[in-house]
């Protein structure tokens, strides 16, 4: 797999370096760091254009130089070095389809709660316009990178698309990584019931109603769980380990309340479509966990190249 990486000094960019390298081997995988320094990074003026020059390329060299020492030592020597001229929001893309990456890996700007929210630009640009997948790395410092590796796989209740297991396969998760899938199916109840509702359930027709509903329920569950079980077996040995999660309600939130729980360094959800809404909003349940997650989000997009 080709797997391009925006960097550009910050810790959460030399982060993404060091779980890209925890979830790749360089036997089959390929990597290449993307940077586009900032257009002033000398004021206008206070030198001459030759010396200008010169500092850019060292702030280049500088950049990737410390982005490989976060990388495992195989992949260096093979190690592609792209720079754009142009500002990152734009030309990471452009980068990545020339170069043809299969998934690009960027740092989330920051964890605060607005920074949460906004991402950043280039983040927010490159998880919403790549026609494939996208690693959006946060909160993964040096010494979390010594731990396990904790991955929840956020499933819809029938099962994840293939696009989703086929990328998950093509990953090498470390020996001791943690897996496991979730799923959210809807609650029984939609709500508290008016008291009128409430004395009419208390009758014996509307009663065997109500039986043969929570039944239906009850198969629902068992479904998803089974579902869940049969999706742990297409995946890698890292979520054969781990037991299904099941939760009730509104998935982004029980998804984020699981990734908590569970204290994850990484959730992979999947996308869908490449529509001028889709593009926007990624789908709000994607969204919402992309913008509140505090770990790393892998987005999978099913569409065609």
């Amino acid at each position: 797999m080709k797997v391009l990486i925006g960097v550009d000094g910050t810790d959460n960019s030399l982060a993404a370096v060091r779980l890209t390298g925890r979830l790749l081997s360089p036997q089959h995988d390929q990597v290449a760091f993307f940077y586009a320094p900032p257009a002033g990074l000398l004021k206008a003026g206070s030198v001459n254009p030759a010396l200008s020059t010169r500092a850019r390329e060292a702030v280049v060299s500088a950049v990737f130089d410390e982005a490989a020492k976060h990388l495992p030592e195989a992949f260096r020597q093979n190690l592609e070095r792209i720079e754009g001229t142009q500002p990152a929001k734009r030309t990471l893309l452009e980068a990545a389809d020339r170069w043809n990456a299969e998934l690009i890996v960027v740092g989330a700007r920051g964890m605060s709660r607005l920074e949460r929210v906004t991402l950043g630009s280039v983040s927010r640009a490159v998880a919403h316009n790549f026609r494939a997948a996208v690693l959006v790395v946060r909160g993964l410092s040096a010494q979390d990178a010594q731990r396990s590796l904790r991955v929840i796989l956020a499933s819809e209740p029938a099962g994840a698309d293939n696009r989703v297991v086929e990328l998950l396969s093509q990953l090498s998760f470390p020996a001791d990584a943690q897996g496991s899938v979730a799923t959210v199916i809807e609650s029984m109840l939609a709500g508290e019931l008016p008291p009128w509702l409430e004395e009419r359930v208390r009758k014996a027709d509307t009663e065997e109603l109500a039986k043969a509903w929570v039944e239906e329920h009850a198969r629902q569950r068992d479904q998803a769980v089974e579902n869940m079980r049969s999706l742990c077996r297409q995946l890698p040995p890292t979520f054969h380990r781990g037991e299904p999660i099941l939760a009730e309600g509104p998935p982004a939130d029980r998804i984020l309340e699981t990734l908590e729980s569970e204290n994850a360094d990484l959730v992979v959800v999947g996308a869908h479509g490449r529509g001028l809404l889709e593009r926007l909003l990624v789908g709000s349940t994607s969204e919402k966990i992309l913008a509140h997650a505090n770990c790393s989000v892998l987005i999978v997009r099913q569409t065609s190249k």
